[in-house]
């Protein structure tokens, strides 16, 4: 079997293996490339030790106290001497030491925010991701869970989905199986400390029918 392409009155034919031949390196080029963007891994964000001291809630002569004395350990300096920003884990080993890291008991419940609209393009990957990181800066652990088979969110924290993903990594596991009662499963770190990530990939998708169907007969 042929296919005839006619492009500007020439005509070229090509058989269909040699159309899915192509197709596949043109595939393998957008991986290749999707790769390389990410060669330079999404970095943990650093502070220099006036903002670090902000966002700890102590001065920055009593940080420099905590080093001097043993309590924090020293920061990595440059070349010249100056302190590189400190980390975000920096800060909350800062936190724990101070005793200024937001907390709550075994018996609090956790806070949920759900940030939903049925219009897309309206900017809530963006304000999810966005909240987590600016929560996560200000020292509370955040789980961003990403429902959005788009996978923005996710792909904000510097995975390709239906690359480096399975469904098996979402939430479709948890929304298909009854016995599946914690999300642990599919819960990844990211480049902030304190914020774990549930990514999202095409596949997720299907759970939407899954669950109408599931309502349709009663049993959701």
């Amino acid at each position: 079997m042929a296919s005839s392409i006619d492009i500007d009155g020439a005509t070229d034919t090509l058989s269909v293996a040699a159309l899915a031949q192509r197709t596949s390196s043109v595939l393998q080029r957008l991986r290749d490339s999707a790769r390389s963007a990410r060669a330079d891994e999404r970095r943990e964000p650093t502070f220099p030790i006036g903002k670090a001291a902000e966002l700890v809630g102590r001065t920055p002569a009593a940080i420099r106290e905590a080093e001097k004395d043993g309590r924090l350990p020293q920061p990595p300096r440059t070349q010249n001497n100056r302190r590189v920003g400190y980390t975000l884990a920096q800060l909350n080993d800062m936190r724990g030491l101070f005793g200024t890291r937001p907390w709550r008991t075994g018996t609090d419940p956790c806070s949920v925010i759900a940030v939903q609209n049925f219009k897309g393009g309206v900017g809530k990957s963006t304000l999810s991701v966005h909240l987590a990181q600016y929560l996560a800066i200000r020292g509370y652990r955040v789980a961003l869970i990403d429902c959005d088979s788009q996978a923005s969110a996710t792909t904000l924290f510097g995975y390709v989905p239906d690359l480096d993903l399975t469904e098996d990594d979402t939430l479709y596991p948890f929304l298909r199986h009854d016995d599946i009662e914690s999300l642990d499963y599919a819960l990844r770190k990211t480049h902030f400390d304190g914020l774990e990530l549930i990514p999202a990939n095409l596949r997720l998708f299907q759970s939407e029918y899954e669950i109408a169907a599931r309502m349709a007969r009663g049993q959701a």
